[in-house]
């Protein structure tokens, strides 16, 4: 049977990578997992309500895994996650606060720690592996020179806050703290790619199998298209434009029977679960 790493990462808009069309921002670990996968081009979240959108992606998957002697870990940064969580998986949180400033390295990040906290639990054996991230939503904190990298020379300089931002977008707004916020989220993006990459490049080599990977988005994240920068301060202000809800999802077999495909019709994410866990049991 193959080994499974599941990462899921809220927050994570379609728009903003380069397998759905994005110019502007660079993933290339991300965008090799397509070349190798199958990317769902429609995956939309039936709600904004992110425990009910994981539960329809994971299902019962670790739960089963451990039923018949496998190692499940869920690695995540969301407290009130790895409370939900049961079974006989083993759970390791690895808190994200808001930061003050931009880390110096990615080491120091929240999603630098997060992935960290993966690789150990990678080496310990743990299989299926979920590696879950919240951060996108709170800590805005990569080095600056990831920052900068989308930024031409006549842009205007990103903000320096760490924390992810929760603006409404008025008549007043100026229009380049809109574009800061986009290349400080761009930033984020590719610190996360370069985490999925190194941990992805430490999957075990050499055993029956090889393994399956699913990148998967949870949420998506309004930047300024509908008239909101970052989450709202109260969750029920979200309206589900598709910025919010339409999702990355990439799918690659342990065989890489499906490289370089694409689903072009709609999926949610009960149907996304329903193939995952069909594919890990049967592989």
């Amino acid at each position: 049977m193959s080994g499974l790493l599941l990462v899921t990462v809220d927050r994570l808009p379609a728009w903003i990578l380069p397998a759905y069309g994005t110019t502007w921002v660079s993933t290339p670990a991300i965008d090799a997992l397509a070349a190798s996968g199958i990317v769902l081009d429609r995956l939309v979240a039936g709600s904004l309500d992110p425990a009910a959108t994981l539960d329809e992606i994971v299902g019962t998957l670790p739960a089963d895994a451990a039923a018949v002697g496998h190692r499940p870990a869920l690695v995540t940064d969301d407290a009130e996650l790895a409370a939900r969580r049961g079974g006989g998986v083993e759970t390791i949180v690895v808190p994200a606060a808001a930061p003050p400033r931009r880390a110096r390295d990615e080491r120091r990040t929240a999603l630098g720690k997060l992935f960290a906290a993966a690789h150990d639990a990678l080496r310990a054996g743990h299989d299926p592996l979920w590696v879950h991230a919240s951060s996108l939503g709170t800590a805005w904190d990569a080095p600056e020179e990831l920052v900068e990298r989308h930024c031409d020379p006549l842009d205007p300089p990103p903000p320096l806050a760490a924390a992810a931002p929760s603006v409404v977008v008025g008549p007043d707004t100026d229009p380049d703290l809109v574009v800061g916020y986009r290349h400080a989220f761009a930033g984020q993006v590719s610190l996360l790619d370069r985490l999925v990459g190194g941990l992805v490049a430490a999957l075990p080599t050499g055993r029956d199998g090889g393994w399956s990977v699913c990148l998967v988005g949870v949420r998506g994240m309004p930047l300024g298209i509908h008239g909101l920068i970052g989450p709202p301060a109260n969750a029920a202000d979200e309206i589900p434009y598709s910025e919010s809800i339409h999702l990355p999802a990439i799918l690659v077999d342990a065989a890489r029977r499906m490289a370089g495909q694409r689903c072009p019709g709609i999926v949610v994410p009960a149907d996304l679960g329903a193939d995952r866990k069909s594919t890990r049991l049967n592989s």
